[in-house]
């Protein structure tokens, strides 16, 4: 378990500001509901709406990406906001079922 740890902070797996956003709020939410509520919330396509806007803000405000020749500018940012929309709800997942197999 400690290897694999170390290395997603050797990676920089786990420095990557949607990850840990998705940690605090997996976090955050383990705290707060149980899981069946966690359950719930992901069979809600609001919470899919949300993660898709804050990778989109994200990826359109801080991490731009460029396409080679300059050509395809925003689809390549598209296709790297889906992606980090992808590693959001993954990573509240995986801290809140770290939270509640630790803590309950």
């Amino acid at each position: 378990m400690f290897r694999g740890l170390a290395a997603l902070f050797k990676s920089g797996l786990i420095l990557n500001p949607m990850v840990l956003s998705g940690i605090a709020f997996g976090i955050f939410m383990a705290a707060a509901v149980d899981m069946a509520k966690v359950f719930a919330l992901y069979k809600d396509w609001h919470f899919y709406l949300l993660a898709a806007v804050w990778a989109v803000l994200y990826n359109f405000g801080f991490q731009k990406r460029y396409h080679d020749g300059g050509e395809g500018v925003y689809l390549t940012m598209l296709q790297n906001a889906l992606g980090s929309a992808a590693m959001f709800l993954i990573s509240v997942f995986c801290a809140a079922s770290f939270v509640f197999f630790i803590f309950f």
